[in-house]
């Protein structure tokens, strides 16, 4: 049996890593859970085509810059519903195809 001196250090220290496991584990499911089937394989594919997808406090952010995507590859961010951000400098994306976008995504951010 533990003295009564060493036991109250160790709850604390049990309670402590608790909490901490805790905290972990919420922050994991809220950055990497709770995404359906069409947003991760949307993130996949982005991927392939040379972008990149930035996980904002706010939501989505995805950089094409400097990639070959075109207005048809914008429909992969449809699947995304948290989209605030897309940076499309360098690209083959058109105005009409950033209008289409719009029509889903009526508050995104879009930088060329």
């Amino acid at each position: 049996m533990m003295p009564e001196s060493r036991a109250k250090p160790f709850a604390l220290s049990a309670l402590v890593m608790l909490a901490i496991a805790c905290a972990l584990l919420v922050n994991f499911t809220a950055c990497s859970g709770g995404r359906t089937d069409d947003e991760r394989a949307a993130m996949k594919q982005i991927t392939k085509l040379g972008g990149r997808v930035n996980f904002r406090t706010n939501g989505l952010e995805v950089d094409f810059k400097n990639t070959n995507i075109t207005d048809a590859d914008l429909q992969l961010l449809k699947h995304l519903p948290k989209l605030k951000e897309i940076r499309v400098g360098g690209t083959r994306v058109t105005e009409p195809g950033l209008e289409d976008l719009r029509k889903t995504f009526p508050e995104l951010s879009i930088r060329r």
